[in-house]
């Protein structure tokens, strides 16, 4: 069996070990944080621009429905137009001047 000052000298290099460990785990469990708190103001970051983009894209809708709109109204005029001067070169009764 080992004498007293033996096993505390055992029990004392366990002891360096643990507390090396300890250590180590401290700096690993100090730098996820920091990637945890970067990540987190990555994604705050991503949401508003994501916000901002839905936002812009809202706003494209609702002018290319305002364009659409006036389109369709020009295709309608010039749709008249044709069929006026359709009718104003075949006359009324369908025969050609």
């Amino acid at each position: 069996m080992a004498s007293l000052e033996e096993r505390v000298a055992a029990l004392e290099n366990r002891l360096a070990v643990v507390e090396s460990l300890r250590s180590l785990t401290d700096a690993d469990l100090s730098a996820l944080e920091i990637k945890v708190s970067a990540n987190e103001r990555l994604l705050k970051a991503m949401a508003s621009t994501q916000s901002d983009h839905t936002q812009a894209l809202r706003e494209i809708r609702v002018t290319l429905g305002e364009h659409s709109a006036h389109l369709e109204t020009v295709v309608t005029l010039l749709n008249e137009l044709i069929r006026r001067d359709d009718d104003r070169r075949t006359g009324i009764d369908g025969v050609s001047e």
